[in-house]
């Protein structure tokens, strides 16, 4: 016997609603925490400015970051978090999680700049994003 939500599915002609929802209600908690995370460290840094706690030099830092995260929290907003602005492919997961604030792929080039280790070893890539990350290192 069917019960309602199999009908509901099987109208819709989609099997796999149950198992999409689950995953848009992960990435959507995702969002979430990362949204929560982007706001805590805005708040944290404009504190640190207030305060006069940091010097003249690291101030056009800050701001810089500021900018980052307030670009970052628009893209959540607006749904388009993730997306490159140069070719509008999705940015990897893992290369997001390192670096919440990214917004194009290239800006994984330089990156390799501000590392002792390589890229590589920051995070532990799936194999997709292993092929994605050699196809971006060759050029």
């Amino acid at each position: 016997m069917l019960n309602v939500y199999q009908v509901l599915c099987a109208q819709a002609g989609d099997n796999n609603f149950k198992q999409r929802r689950t995953e848009e209600a992960a990435m959507d908690s995702s969002f979430e925490k990362l949204y929560s995370e982007l706001r805590a460290t805005k708040e944290e840094l404009l504190q640190r400015l207030e305060s006069g706690r940091c010097s003249a030099l690291i101030q056009p830092l800050i701001y810089d970051e500021l900018a980052d995260i307030n670009r970052a929290i628009g893209k959540l907003e607006k749904g388009e978090y993730g997306k490159c602005e140069i070719s509008g492919e999705l940015i990897p997961e893992n290369l997001l999680s390192v670096i919440p604030t990214m917004v194009a792929l290239s800006d994984y080039d330089k990156l390799g700049a501000f590392c002792r280790k390589p890229m590589e070893s920051v995070f532990e890539p799936s194999a997709d994003t292993a092929s994605f990350l050699m196809m971006i290192m060759r050029g």
